[in-house]
């Protein structure tokens, strides 16, 4: 039997639905195929978008994406789901796309189904001055980025150094056993491409992004992932240590230093 708390939120996926016709056996089996973490930390509106979404399932290679207005007065602010076949990286390219097209990562939440189908939603802060047909060239970017026709490393850094960073670099990481996996928790000041330089390190150790938190106030970053193995495994301890080191480094020299392909005289 369900918990009163799980049958709470099951309440408010129905309520959220409105008239759109969602059986509890429906929304059910959608939540089991996440796990517990989904239905304690996906908003139920998102909920609901993602059932819509995966009534279809995604085909290899397709990237289907939609955005939605938030329940407020500031219309900067949309929530953008994306689902895809998971791959490594894949909340990294979402991310890089929004740092390269002005915008500001406020919020992710990414979760894997356990048949390998990826739901991100990332709540997007659009760049100030610029019309709503700015979402649209955005998706299109999207689809570019996750199809690997994007060299984002390259340029994230330009972007970063161009815009300028903190005085204060430091950064702070730490991995810490779990549960459901391992939970990687970096502080550090608030930069553009900081998202991007997180979960990039994180692909590169060709670890898969269970669950993302992202939270940014005051100017400082503080980001949880629950990251596993492409195995399936827990960290071994120089693997956490590699984890520690890829992060702070990432982290630590985006968009700091020279351009190294800079030609001018």
């Amino acid at each position: 039997m369900p918990s009163s708390t799980a049958t709470a939120r099951l309440d408010a996926i129905r309520e959220a639905a409105g008239v759109v016709p969602l059986e509890t056996v429906e929304i059910e089996a959608h939540v089991r195929r996440f796990g517990t973490a989904y239905l304690d930390q996906v908003r139920p509106r998102s909920v609901v978008r993602h059932l819509l979404m995966l009534r279809r399932p995604p085909r290899p290679g397709e990237v289907a994406s939609r955005v939605t207005p938030l329940p407020t007065d500031d219309d900067r602010r949309r929530e953008l789901d994306v689902v895809t076949i998971d791959t490594p990286g894949l909340l990294s390219r979402i991310c890089g796309v929004v740092s390269l097209a002005g915008g500001q990562v406020v919020r992710a939440d990414a979760h894997t189904t356990d048949d390998g189908v990826a739901v991100d939603t990332v709540e997007v802060e659009s760049p100030r001055g610029v019309l709503t047909s700015w979402w649209a060239g955005f998706e299109g970017d999207l689809v570019d980025a996750v199809a690997g026709r994007v060299a984002l490393r390259a340029r994230v850094d330009v972007q970063a150094r161009e815009v300028g960073g903190p005085a204060d670099r430091r950064v702070d990481v730490s991995v810490v056993a779990g549960d459901t996996g391992d939970e990687v928790h970096v502080r550090t000041a608030d930069r553009l491409g900081l998202l991007f330089a997180i979960t990039d390190a994180l692909a590169e150790l060709r670890l898969d992004i269970r669950v993302a938190r992202i939270e940014t106030r005051g100017g400082t970053a503080d980001d949880r992932f629950v990251v596993r193995t492409a195995a399936g495994d827990a960290l071994e301890p120089e693997h956490v240590r590699q984890v520690e080191l890829g992060v702070a480094w990432a982290v630590a020299r985006l968009g700091s230093g020279d351009d190294p392909l800079d030609r001018s005289p």
